[in-house]
This record gives C-alpha cells, sequence and structure tokens, in this order.
C-alpha cells in the first residue's frame, strides 16, 4: 500500500499517502484534500486540473504484484 498515491493529501503542506498514515498523527495539524485546492474563485490549483486532465489513477493495478 501507498504506492500510487491517489489517496495523496497536504498534512502541514507535506504530500503524504493517507492510506498508511496513522489518523491520530493528523491531530492538531492542517489537512489539505484534493476537494480543498482551489481558490475562492473557483479556479483549480495546478495539481488538480492536471488530476483531471489526465483521467483518474487505476488504483486497483497498485495492489495486484
Amino acid at each position: 500500500m501507498g504506492e500510487c498515491g491517489a489517496c495523496t493529501v497536504l498534512v502541514d503542506g507535506a504530500g503524504i499517502n493517507s492510506c498508511i498514515f496513522p489518523a491520530l498523527e493528523a491531530e492538531g495539524k492542517s489537512v489539505t484534500t484534493i476537494e480543498g485546492l482551489t481558490d475562492l474563485e473557483g479556479n483549480l490549483h495546478p495539481f488538480k486540473a492536471l488530476s483531471l486532465n489526465t483521467g483518474p489513477s487505476n488504483v486497483d493495478s497498485a495492489h495486484r504484484a
């Protein structure tokens, strides 16, 4: 787990894989999901725009080995 990056969130500005990050370690920290990457005018953050333009990640493929 933690290889595909589909669950990446920002914790205090650092990208982490939420699937392997203990929730209790996020207590008291700033957590930003992809939904939070839009400015007040509704403009997409470049990362979110890239995600939309390239299509969804195939999460299942990361779990096949």
